[in-house]
């Protein structure tokens, strides 16, 4: 294993610090590392405090290559630095060290961005043993119903600080790293309870994100097949109420077709996957997504049904209310 190589650019006394204690934490994860000095911008990732008009200049300057990563800090939200691994002041040994380990994992792994057949087939969560608690989205769907602030480890890579009381997420991961953690099956997940003050503290800084759209996308790559409605089935029937709102959610073409099927007319979970030729976990998956939307009518018919006779017992309660008026009138 190659070693982690770390320039540090324009850093305070305290930043160097704690970049310090960071990558001693890294080390014990048998990762190998190395502080270099201050003035040697040979590492394979440069930390660069973007404050300092030098650091500014030397990431304006810099030329990306497959071999180096930057990691910048400031005290200022940027956030078209969404694609850089980036860190608000002050930053945190956990938090540093997090980060560095999802770029380890970039410079080890040649990039495998999104890969929509791989997605389809769904061969990791078809493998893998399913536990809710080591499943991100259930671990998820568990917080949200019962409002719970919580930490949740993705490792290798960079923690999610959930808050589902304000109903946000915080990651210092970039969007890349993201993909990974919402998109491919990891098994080994835990989650520690947190405050709201706690939550406060260790979000500072982070990118703040919707819940709602990152229970979206793990509902549709990570449900292991899973049905997370109560007392719904593959033979369920089921009806879109309105298309989801795909200009702010991730999705595959694939789900454009579920869609477009099921907001045409009622059907199950099974009828949908069969007229589309798509895999049953697929189509759970969007399911799951719509569902936690609030998008979906579960058994559309009894739902109508429930629906017309509520209208005419009321009906029937106001016409007995008015003859009971007109017999009081005519005693």
């Amino acid at each position: 294993m190659s070693t982690l190589k770390v320039s540090p650019v324009e850093l305070t006394n305290t930043d160097h610090s704690v970049l310090k204690v960071a990558l001693s934490l890294v080390a014990k994860t048998q990762i190998q590392t190395e502080l270099l000095t201050e003035h040697d911008r040979s590492g394979n990732v440069l930390i660069v405090d973007i404050d300092k008009p030098e650091g500014k200049r030397f990431f304006t300057e810099f030329k990306p290559s497959k071999q180096t990563q930057l990691l910048l800090i400031s005290s200022e939200m940027v956030e078209e630095l969404h694609h850089q691994h980036f860190l608000h002041k002050p930053i945190r040994v956990q938090t540093v060290k997090d980060i560095l380990i999802d770029i380890k994992e970039e410079l080890d792994t040649p990039r495998n961005l999104k890969n929509s057949s791989q997605l389809l087939n769904k061969e990791p969560s078809q493998i893998a043993e399913f536990s809710p608690d080591k499943n991100l989205f259930f671990t998820l769907l568990e917080a949200q119903k019962n409002q719970k602030v919580m930490q949740i480890y993705c490792p290798p890579h960079s923690a999610l600080f959930v808050n589902s009381i304000d109903n946000v997420v915080a990651t210092s991961a970039k969007k890349e790293t993201l993909w990974k953690i919402t998109h491919l099956l990891n098994t080994s997940i835990n989650s520690l309870q947190l405050s709201h003050a706690d939550f406060g503290v260790l979000a500072k800084g982070q990118r703040i994100i919707p819940l709602k759209n990152i229970l979206w996308t793990t509902a549709l790559y990570l449900s292991q097949s899973q049905i997370a409605a109560p007392n719904v089935t593959m033979d369920t029937p089921i009806q879109l109420k309105v298309w989801p709102n795909f200009s702010r959610l991730d999705f595959e073409p694939e789900h454009m077709q579920l869609t477009t099927l099921m907001t045409t007319k009622a059907l199950t979970l099974k009828q949908a996957a069969q007229q589309t030729n798509l895999p049953e976990s697929f189509v759970i998956g969007f399911f799951n997504a719509i569902w936690v939307m609030d998008l979906v009518i579960i058994n559309p018919k009894q739902a109508t049904a429930a629906h017309s006779q509520a209208k005419t017992t009321v009906k029937s309660s106001l016409l007995q209310k008015i003859a009971n008026r007109l017999k009081l009138k005519n005693a």
